[in-house]
């Protein structure tokens, strides 16, 4: 009998009998091979969604996924699936396999960046996502977390498709499954807890923290028919007051009403750029199904976004005028008075000669900075609008306030310095007497 020489014993340990460390990635030419693979192995499935030429995704490869730490966990809870995004001339018969899959996946679960980790259950559906260049104890935890999260909501999943889960596990499944950025699924759960229970409870009944909570993130479930959108109407100091938040139901009942009503008509077809909506036909499918001050309001915001697309400044300044008239402004709601500081600034200071319509905004101005008197960014639009006025030694003095708040906050903010650079320069024109809003 031959004898291997001593060079081939020393050898064949090293390439016949040698292991491949790290994960090992699925060899499956199909999502449907994937699954059943997953199925019989009762595994859960790992996709590192990546690009040829992503560099963190090759440190991926090449500092992560090689690790025999990170191929122990994942090997033996998950099913790994490596899916090329991009399409190159050098892509194999094997990766082109996959063109569509992965076309469907970044459609679907909207990737934004690479590389991205999604972490599903052996039906498909993505319970845990994560992205980003991780170091390899970084991405154990992710797995573990992937993990932990996968087996808790997978089993919640198998139990709602065997209709085993009640409407309050329901709402938290659906809850959970939006937080993973499954719209899709998130959706079909919440229509379901709708259209099986909720839809059967009283306006009264809706109107406690368990319900509102989920329904606040599913709002395009509710229509003006229903009686959430009663409960929203006739228990809103209740509903408010449990969401923290004033003025919340007023809001989402407008936004169901212009979701039904404007959306479709204004929104929804395309519109010739010159032609304005029939404004006064739309206020009369509204009348008498709604408040009359609710109609207005919710045509006032259509009307002010169709002018701010079709860059209609006139227009968008007459019916925002004419909304912050009949909402009057909330003190207690920096998000809004920062949104009607920015129209002042940039609608009215910079385009409008209209005494009158300037002689408004500083009333405005005048209120809104009383409520914050060392915001920067209303000293400065309150100071240019006096100057625009005519009142010129009061603006340089409300400019040079500006400047004195302006050194209280963070120098790291990113916009300082050109805040700062942008207000030395209007006070400098104040003082020589030129147009600031040029």
């Amino acid at each position: 009998m031959k004898r291997l020489s001593l060079w081939m014993m020393l050898i064949i340990p090293s390439t016949l009998f040698a292991q491949k460390s790290g994960i090992i990635f699925t060899s499956a030419t199909s999502w449907r091979q994937v699954q059943e693979q997953a199925k019989a192995e009762h595994k859960y499935i790992f996709i590192d969604i990546y690009a040829t030429w992503c560099v963190p995704c090759r440190m991926m490869d090449n500092q992560v996924y090689n690790s025999d730490s990170v191929g122990k966990i994942m090997d033996s809870s998950f099913i790994s699936l490596k899916l090329q995004m991009d399409k190159t001339k050098k892509d194999s018969e094997s990766t082109k396999q996959w063109y569509s899959f992965a076309d469907s996946i970044k459609a679907v679960h909207k990737i934004p960046s690479y590389p991205t980790f999604l972490f599903l259950s052996p039906n498909g559906d993505l319970v845990y996502r994560s992205s980003g260049l991780k170091s390899k104890a970084e991405f154990i935890k992710d797995a573990q977390t992937a993990l932990s999260s996968t087996q808790t909501t997978g089993a919640q999943l198998i139990a709602y498709r065997e209709d085993k889960l009640s409407t309050g596990e329901m709402e938290k499944l659906a809850l959970q499954i939006l937080e993973t950025d499954n719209k899709e699924l998130a959706d079909e759960i919440a229509q379901k807890v709708k259209r099986n229970t909720l839809d059967h409870l009283k306006p009264t009944e809706l109107a406690n923290p368990d319900h509102i909570q989920f329904i606040r993130n599913f709002p395009d479930l509710v229509t003006t028919k229903d009686n959430f959108f009663k409960a929203l109407t006739s228990y809103k100091q209740k509903i408010d007051k449990i969401v923290e938040q004033a003025g919340f139901s007023d809001e989402f009942a407008e936004y169901t009403i212009s979701r039904e009503f404007i959306e479709p008509q204004i929104f929804g077809k395309k519109q010739d750029s010159n032609e304005s909506p029939n404004w006064e036909n739309l206020q009369k499918q509204m009348a008498g199904k709604f408040d009359a001050n609710r109609v207005k309001n919710v045509l006032l915001d259509a009307q002010i976004r169709w002018y701010t697309v079709h860059k209609d400044i006139n227009k968008v300044i007459k019916y925002t005028i004419q909304k912050i008239d009949m909402t009057g402004i909330d003190t207690t709601n920096d998000i809004k008075l920062a949104g009607i500081n920015n129209f002042i600034y940039n609608y009215i200071f910079t385009h409008s000669d209209d005494p009158s319509i300037l002689q408004k905004a500083i009333g405005w101005m005048e209120i809104i900075v009383n409520s914050s008197p060392k915001n920067y960014n209303w000293l400065d639009t309150y100071a240019n609008l006096l100057y625009k006025t005519g009142k010129v030694n009061e603006a340089i003095h409300v400019e040079k306030k500006a400047l004195e708040a302006i050194e209280g906050v963070d120098k790291h903010i990113s916009t300082y310095q050109r805040d700062l650079n942008q207000m030395n320069l209007t006070l400098a024109k104040m003082k020589e007497g030129q147009p600031t809003w040029r």
